[in-house]
């Protein structure tokens, strides 16, 4: 790896782009049209030193040519950033792949509480970041009564305080 790195870098994001474009080939083979969705990891380049290529095999440019869209699991409870986060992923991901973005939001409580109000800031960040299509919601057990409200309101484009 001291003298590897970049060469073994690039031949695993071949192999997953390549494992990417033979699932287009057989979805562009069938009877209809479907979109081709991937759930990214979202890290950016620029994230624990580029892991998301090294450690991942995640090239977003390549994967682009391939995929339709791209879900950033922006879970920012588990993965300890605030919900501006959000939209700097869904915003770089749209800027990098010029491919729709269904971000994926965390409803569950893990590691700590998602209040109904938290969940509406998550979900309007989500809906509003630069190159979101919409929003993916994980995982619909979450939904108590209370975050089923807020969802169905914000859906709906209701103003609540």
């Amino acid at each position: 790896m001291e003298h590897h790195q970049e060469t073994w870098t690039v031949w695993k994001c071949q192999q997953i782009t390549a494992f990417v474009q033979q699932v287009r080939a057989i979805i562009d083979r069938g009877p209809r049209k479907v979109i081709l969705g991937i759930f990214s990891v979202p890290w950016q380049l620029s994230d624990f030193e580029g892991a998301i290529r090294h450690i991942i095999g995640q090239d977003y440019q390549a994967l682009a040519a391939h995929v339709d869209c791209f879900s950033p699991m922006v879970y920012h409870k588990l993965c300890g950033r605030d919900i501006p986060w959000i939209a700097e992923t869904c915003a770089w991901a749209a800027k990098e792949t010029r491919r729709p973005v269904w971000p994926i939001i965390q409803a569950m409580d893990d590691p700590k509480a998602v209040s109904p109000q938290e969940l509406r800031q998550v979900l309007q960040r989500a809906l509003t970041a630069p190159g979101s299509h919409g929003v993916i919601i994980f995982d619909l057990k979450a939904l108590n009564p209370e975050k089923l409200q807020v969802m169905k309101e914000v859906f709906r484009g209701e103003k609540k305080e």
